[in-house]
């Protein structure tokens, strides 16, 4: 299937958001189609405060890599839910792919 193509005015604001491990690991970790909310993504990272999640949870939709699909009252709070958007999912599988790709100059290590 052939990419869509974006302009730099959409991707400086998405990558500039990734510039922090903790929206890398949001990225990494959404899943297309299944909706994220800062509550279910600091669950699985329990070494990150909700507060930092929620703010790069923010920080991702406001960039464009999430898309709001709504919000549910909990503890008289309300969580907000989200799922990737056309560019978060693109972005995710490029991300994806290059967690599993050596860096081209890296060497490997020699043992003694």
């Amino acid at each position: 299937m052939p990419r869509k193509s974006y302009d730099t005015t959409q991707l400086a604001p998405a990558l500039r958001a990734l510039g922090h491990p903790v929206p890398l690991r949001l990225m990494l970790d959404a899943q297309q189609g299944v909706e994220l909310s800062a509550s279910k993504a600091q669950e699985r990272m329990p070494d990150v405060s909700l507060g930092t999640v929620a703010y790069h949870v923010r920080r991702l939709a406001a960039a464009g890599l999430l898309r709001a699909t709504g919000h549910v009252p909990r503890r008289g709070a309300v969580e907000h839910l989200y799922v990737l958007s056309p560019l978060g999912v693109e972005l995710s599988a490029i991300l994806e792919q290059l967690r599993g790709q050596r860096p081209s100059g890296a060497r490997r290590r020699q043992s003694r």
